[in-house]
């Protein structure tokens, strides 16, 4: 099963199989939240994250997927400027 993170600008959603969830990481103690959150998830076989929050967050997000399941790779999902006719306005 594979893990999917939106990492927002104020909330973490999560879904995995029919598990989901959230935390609004802009509030103190969001990493243990969390992780509460993931308790008793399986392993995944794959964590995919795309994010729009800073590079502090998604680091602090990395660890948590790490500390929960030591040696899973997180993979980043990262936007084109340009792909398929579609152009994204965005710095």
């Amino acid at each position: 099963m594979k893990l999917i993170l939106d990492i927002g600008n104020t909330r973490i959603k999560w879904r995995m199989d029919g598990a989901l969830g959230d935390v609004t990481h802009i509030q103190d103690g969001w990493e243990a939240q969390l992780l509460a959150g993931w308790h008793g998830l399986v392993r995944p076989t794959a964590v995919f994250a795309g994010s729009v929050a800073s590079e502090s967050i998604n680091q602090r997000v990395a660890e948590c997927v790490s500390q929960c399941w030591p040696g899973q790779t997180l993979v980043w999902l990262r936007s084109q400027a340009h792909c398929c006719g579609v152009r994204i306005q965005y710095a």
